[in-house]
């Protein structure tokens, strides 16, 4: 076999093992208003309450200015899904999700800031976010 055809036997292989089809898993909108937007969705461990994960996220307004990101400052949350540690709609983002998947998430501002929506955002009705979970461990 040449390279030309091992490369191209490589990418098919990778392409099978990571389904990676937006369009296969189109947006969802759950009741409580959170909208899931599947990006890769790769074979293996799905995150179930009580298990502990850790994420990365980048958060972006409508008109993308970015309002918090664990990607840029180099730290992944960790956090035991589905009991409150943190904003409900990472909560609900996260629940569902393959371990090494990633998600795009549209979130009422309400589901992110539960405590109340800070000043310099009082205007905005939504955040996006993408997520992507790193490590998840089985609630024992």
């Amino acid at each position: 076999m040449n390279r030309k055809s091992l490369a191209l036997t490589g990418l098919l292989l990778l392409a099978c093992s990571c389904r990676s089809m937006p369009n296969a898993y189109g947006p969802r909108m759950l009741d409580s208003g959170l909208t899931i937007q599947e990006i890769v969705v790769p074979d293996g461990p799905i995150a179930q309450v009580g298990d502990h994960v850790k994420i990365h996220y980048h958060g972006t307004l409508p008109d993308g200015l970015i309002f918090d990101s664990s990607v840029e400052r180099g730290q992944p949350i960790s956090f035991t899904l589905g009991v409150g540690e943190v904003p409900q709609g990472l909560d609900q983002g996260v629940l569902g999700m393959h371990l090494f998947g990633r998600r795009k998430l549209i979130a009422p501002i309400a589901l992110m800031f539960p405590s109340g929506v800070p000043p310099h955002l009082d205007e905005v009705t939504r955040v996006d976010l993408v997520i992507e979970l790193l490590e998840l461990t089985a609630a024992e």
